[in-house]
């Protein structure tokens, strides 16, 4: 295999991690944008969907082909060059992993820190079929969960919710 080849896939590898958070953000930001300045909270046209994941799928697509091509044009150069190609290999493996290793902390974090009570309150109010839930404010020191239907006039008392 050419040397220029095996850079481009070299390049590629961490490049894909790299273009996955590009795009997360930038759906983020155009999703910010969205909510702040032109919808709010009132609903969302249905267009918005399409938009935002063709904005996550061009940006994607753009930065990995970006940093396939860097590692095309990085392969022409070290042709003249005798370096050794494993130690660059594990280099990008390594990178790749440590980049994949920290997005998949940032993903699981939410699931391993412990609940709030409001988590817990809304979660036992999901699971009973009630759309909303209510707890009393930190600083009242009472630890318990009301959930409410949709007219919010019919509501329950779940009482105190253990501490976690």
């Amino acid at each position: 295999m050419k040397t220029t080849y095996r850079y481009a896939i070299l390049f590629g590898l961490p490049g894909l991690v790299v273009a996955f958070i590009a795009a997360m953000a930038t759906v983020a930001l155009f999703a910010g944008i969205f909510w702040l300045f032109i919808y709010g909270d009132n609903p969302w046209p249905d267009w918005s969907d399409y938009f935002l994941g063709s904005v996550a799928l061009i940006v994607f697509l753009s930065v990995w082909l970006l940093t396939i091509y860097a590692g095309f044009q990085h392969g022409c150069k070290q042709n003249t060059r005798s370096s050794s190609f494993m130690i660059q290999l594990i280099y990008s493996i390594t990178a790749t992993g440590i980049m994949a290793l920290s997005v998949a902390l940032f993903l699981i974090r939410g699931e391993l820190r412990p609940k709030t009570l409001s988590e817990q309150c809304a979660k036992i109010c999901l699971d009973q079929g009630y759309y909303g839930s209510s707890t009393p404010p930190n600083s009242s020191g009472k630890k318990t969960c009301s959930c409410f239907d949709e007219t919010i006039n019919d509501y329950i008392e779940i009482g105190e919710l253990p501490e976690k």
